[in-house]
Order: C-alpha cells, then structure tokens, then sequence
C-alpha cells in the first residue's frame, strides 16, 4: 500500500463517567461525532469547515422571490 493509500485510523475511549478520549482524530471521525454532538467546541475545532447538513432543505436552493 503506498504512503498516501494509508488508512486513517482514529481511536476512542468512552470511559466509564461518559468522558471520551480520543487519538488521531482524523477529519472524517470529527465530522461524525460533530453530527452527534454539535455542540462539542473540542470536535468543532478539528472540522476546516462545518460539515454540510445533509437535510433535503440544504441541498436545494431557495426560490427567489
């Protein structure tokens, strides 16, 4: 596999008082525990931008008046 075929690899620890530790927390894992948790400031911090929402309403322009 080369270099830049890598795989990404994030790791999670729930421990048991509901805190989560995280490792290597790669773009694609963020946005995940961002659409659970959006408002997570430590996860927000780790998106570029935010993630699209992924709702019909996003997706299609609105009519102009």
């Amino acid at each position: 596999m080369k270099k830049s075929q890598a795989p990404l690899t994030t790791e999670l620890l729930i421990l048991p008082d509901g805190r989560i530790l995280v490792h290597n927390l790669t773009q694609p894992f963020a946005e995940l525990l961002h659409e659970l948790n959006p408002d997570a400031e430590q996860i927000t911090s780790r998106i570029p931008h935010p993630p699209l929402l992924r709702s019909g309403a996003a997706s299609h322009p609105s009519p102009k008046p």
